[in-house]
């Protein structure tokens, strides 16, 4: 799937959905199904594939909050957004920029995507070690977003904190304390966990 050969994921996710015993990663199996068929343009059945990722599983894990999140939003992914963040979970970066460049954000017309798209950008600058353009932003994003329930925002905080860990180290203090403030995203638990103990360390040194 990160590789973005959706064919040959959307079979192996059908196989894991058809013969999984259990509850777990059942609702992230099918949202993942979606965005193989949402790439392959396959409208009918992803929409039923969407209606599947509330109805079957449970949600204990944070990848099966993210997915029943994703299908309770009424707003539809853009595609491209899509395929970068799957580049870009894959570590294929060079892929991921290309991708983003292919998209015109004037043309992203709801505020989820306009600020994931100033998410995914920070993370590839980031990645290819353009630290001020990864700072710039990380800050669009925590702006734009405002107090909506993303999880753009947050991490965007979180990454900062580790950016300016050595040379700043109250500023880092003042995102890392900051990403505790979002409520109600998917990854809340792990993106605070981990900016506490970003705080410790920084309070042992």
């Amino acid at each position: 799937l990160q590789k973005l050969q959706t064919e040959e994921a959307e079979l192996l996710f059908d196989f894991f959905i058809k013969n999984t015993k259990g509850e777990n990663y059942v609702k992230d199996a099918f949202y993942k199904l979606y965005i193989c068929k949402k790439i392959n343009n396959n409208k009918v059945s992803f929409q039923i594939t969407k209606m599947l990722i509330k109805q079957e599983g449970c949600d204990v894990s944070e990848t099966d909050k993210k997915a029943l999140k994703f299908a309770n939003l009424e707003v539809e992914p853009n595609i491209n957004l899509l395929k970068s963040m799957l580049l870009m979970d894959g570590g294929y970066f060079i892929q991921a920029d290309e991708v983003l460049k292919s998209i015109k954000f004037n043309s992203l017309n709801n505020l989820r995507n306009k600020t994931e798209y100033y998410y995914r950008y920070a993370r590839v600058f980031e990645s290819i070690n353009n630290i001020d353009k990864s700072v710039e932003y990380y800050l669009k994003t925590i702006e734009l977003q405002g107090d909506e329930s993303y999880y753009f925002a947050p991490n965007s905080c979180l990454q900062l904190g580790y950016l300016y860990k050595k040379s700043n180290k109250n500023l880092a203090l003042f995102y890392f304390n900051k990403v505790s403030t979002y409520k109600k995203h998917e990854y809340k638990n792990s993106l605070d966990i981990k900016a506490k103990i970003a705080i410790k360390q920084i309070d042992v040194q």
